[in-house]
């Protein structure tokens, strides 16, 4: 099984933070075939083999196509989304106290 991951968000918890941290992966057995589609796709929307196709750069008609290849190639795609607003408090603060920038505040 070969699994594309990406994330979204940071993983802070200060005002300056996200409020959610995202990870999307995409699972699929068969990455001859996904890579033949999504190449397919790129091509019928002009875009070169090296260039990567960001969604939130993208019309919505290539993020269809796009999103149409890889059900075509039957490959999965999940997502975990954490709303960081619910993570317990008591974690929220263990985070901090255990981040490598805690550990620079105290020192300097």
């Amino acid at each position: 099984m070969i699994v594309y991951l990406d994330e979204s968000g940071d993983l802070g918890f200060s005002e300056a933070s996200s409020n959610h941290f995202i990870i999307g992966f995409l699972a699929t057995e068969t990455e001859v075939t996904l890579k033949r589609r999504v190449k397919r796709v790129k091509e019928q929307f002009g875009l070169g083999p090296k260039i990567e196709a960001k969604a939130s750069d993208s019309s919505p008609d290539l993020r269809r196509a796009m999103l149409r290849a890889v059900r075509a190639s039957g490959a999965e795609i999940h997502a975990i989304t954490v709303f960081k607003a619910h993570v317990h408090k008591r974690l929220r603060e263990k985070w901090i106290r255990g981040s490598p920038m805690a550990s620079r505040r105290r020192t300097s």
